[in-house]
């Protein structure tokens, strides 16, 4: 159904306005929006806080925690309900302004009871209102790691040994269908926005196809650092594994050397360990301190949909 007409006289405001389209791109918005908010992904991985007893290790274990576990729903939630917004900010002025009947009489009595409640201007000043008043994602702390000294080889042999690697390869995977979930949702809102083009000369109409290209540029910016946290967490498990292997082979040295080079053997390993394990976890821990961009905070124009990009880990090599 489709209502083109002129309203306000002097005051200009437009409605020309296709119904069930606007309707069909709510449906829509709603779906990509359920999808988002009760994706469920998040609180796989809180477990991830007992990576490991290492220094070093430990820290970027509660480091990806905290955003794999309250990070990242929080941002699929207001990410959600930005679309969530749009849909009904339009569904209801679709709603108030499709109140007309075919007459010219039907249409100024419809109208004026969208007046009464607000008027067609007043919608779309309460569009712009609506759309300027987001909750925005928080930041989260992403401390630079350092490796504290170890006093014993056979200790930290132990704990090396104890630590969870699988528990970062499987944060990985986590971030991989998250990047994948955000992608999927992005690359729809051009189409949702195709939906709407019809009754763009419509100002609530305009104004949430603007928003959406907002909510596209910055989605995107959330896929991206999705696929970042996916390398940082399969360069945390590449790391602890490294580490791994080398103390095993350490103590196997360690183990066949009498007293006085033995000691001298673990004071060298241990002397180098902090080192090498704090360059090793500098790429590890993401240097952005949210995942989700302030909305609006990106600029350009229309819809940014790129292709999904792959996970990048510059580890330093071990010596």
């Amino acid at each position: 159904m489709s209502r083109n007409f002129i309203f306000g006289g002097n005051m200009g405001y437009r409605i020309d306005l296709n119904v069930d389209a606007v309707q069909n791109a709510v449906a829509q918005l709603l779906g990509l929006s359920e999808q988002l908010t009760h994706s469920g992904h998040g609180n796989q991985f809180g477990a991830l806080q007992g990576f490991s007893t290492v220094s070093g290790l430990d820290g970027v274990g509660r480091t990806h925690s905290r955003v794999s576990s309250a990070s990242a729903p929080e941002a699929n939630r207001v990410l959600g309900e930005w679309l969530q917004t749009v849909a009904d900010v339009l569904r209801v002025s679709a709603e108030n302004t499709s109140r007309a009947d075919g007459s010219v009489a039907g249409l100024l009595g419809s109208i004026g009871v969208v007046e009464r409640s607000g008027g067609a201007g007043a919608v779309a000043g309460l569009m712009g209102r609506t759309l300027s008043q987001y909750e925005n994602a928080n930041s989260f702390a992403n401390p630079r790691p350092a490796a504290g000294a170890q006093g014993s080889l056979p200790v930290l042999h132990q704990q090396l040994m104890a630590t969870q690697v699988a528990q970062a390869t499987a944060a990985a995977a986590f971030w991989a269908k998250n990047a994948a979930l955000v992608q999927s949702v992005v690359a729809q809102l051009p189409a949702v926005a195709g939906m709407l083009a019809d009754s763009s000369e419509t100002e609530f109409v305009a104004r949430a196809i603007n928003k959406l290209g907002e909510v596209s540029r910055v989605g995107q910016e959330y896929v991206a650092r999705s696929v970042l946290m996916q390398g940082h967490a399969a360069g945390l498990a590449q790391v602890a594994g490294a580490e791994q292997l080398m103390a095993h082979g350490a103590m196997a040295v360690w183990a066949g050397l009498p007293g006085p080079s033995r000691a001298l053997f673990e004071q060298s390993y241990l002397g180098v360990f902090p080192p090498r394990l704090t360059a090793s976890l500098q790429p590890v821990v993401p240097v952005f301190d949210r995942l989700l961009p302030d909305l609006g905070s990106i600029p350009g124009d229309g819809f940014a949909v790129g292709d999904m990009p792959s996970p990048q880990v510059d580890l330093t090599p071990v010596r």
